[in-house]
């Protein structure tokens, strides 16, 4: 059976600390990932790769974080090129700032 309908991933927003990538929720916290070696053995900061886990764990969280903005603002965009033309400038404004505002958060 597809559980991928069933199954939501645990809630945002989620950050890194230290070796770990975490969900902050109101009533607690989740552990999401580990960064690891091919091991399986957490990275420890004193290795060479402590600097590039940490980038990737920041860049998961920042991708992961910015996914329902990105997704509104390719759905406003997908709308507003499917407008009819008499719609299609009244939704200019407001297309661009979802997209502007997704592409910040994605960037930040």
């Amino acid at each position: 059976m597809d559980q991928s309908n069933t199954v939501q991933p645990t809630p945002r927003p989620w950050l890194h600390r230290g070796s770990l990538i975490v969900a902050m929720h109101p009533e607690h916290g989740r552990v999401i990932a580990r960064m690891m070696d091919i091991d399986g053995y957490e990275l420890d900061m004193r290795e060479p790769e402590w600097s590039e886990a940490m980038a990737n764990a920041a860049h998961i969280v920042r991708c992961v974080n910015a996914f329902d903005d990105l997704l509104r603002g390719c759905k406003a965009a997908l709308a507003y090129l499917a407008d009819p033309p008499s719609n299609f400038h009244e939704n200019r404004k407001e297309t661009a700032e979802i997209i502007r505002s997704a592409i910040a958060k994605a960037t930040a």
